[in-house]
């Protein structure tokens, strides 16, 4: 029967859990596959926090400062829903030409369409993908397909060159 694999931050919880005897940390760190720098940095979060410091952590940011602020994704909300009431195109285009004149600095044409999708005011239609998206652009044997990049010039004295 085969061996279940055992994570390192189980290993590292039973290694922290009792005190180890002098100058085995190297040894430890060997036999776990990390670096001393890894053992003391858990080492310092399992006497703090216990054995619950030593569960993976998301290394996503706390704080996104190029995000669009909110106040801005709603306004694009509401310029869409406002056009879509008077009647006309509510695409990311009219949004932003919208917001432009109300004095609203609108974000690039891509990021109103995230933020419609993000907020569920879009849905993708891959139907309406143009058909040379799936095509692809290619010859059934070498050097089928050549292409010359060939012009000619009349100079001033009637030359060609």
């Amino acid at each position: 029967m085969g061996r279940k694999a055992v994570g390192v931050d189980v290993k590292l919880a039973l290694v922290l859990g009792s005190p180890l005897p002098r100058g085995s940390v190297s040894r430890v760190c060997r036999e776990l596959g990390i670096g001393r720098d890894t053992y003391y940095e858990a080492k310092k979060r399992f006497e703090a926090e216990g054995p619950t410091g030593l569960l993976p952590r998301s290394r996503r940011p706390h704080r996104s400062p190029n995000q669009t602020p909110v106040e801005v994704e709603d306004a694009i909300v509401r310029a869409r829903k406002e056009l879509d009431d008077e009647g006309w195109d509510n695409g990311a285009r009219s949004i932003a030409y919208r917001l432009q004149r109300q004095g609203v600095a609108p974000p690039a044409i891509s990021t109103i369409n995230s933020i419609l999708r993000r907020r569920g005011l879009i849905t993708d239609q891959p139907q309406k993908r143009p058909r040379s998206a799936i095509k692809r652009f290619e010859f059934p044997a070498r050097n089928s397909c050549w292409q010359m990049d060939g012009t000619e010039w009349k100079l001033a004295d009637v030359q060609r060159s």
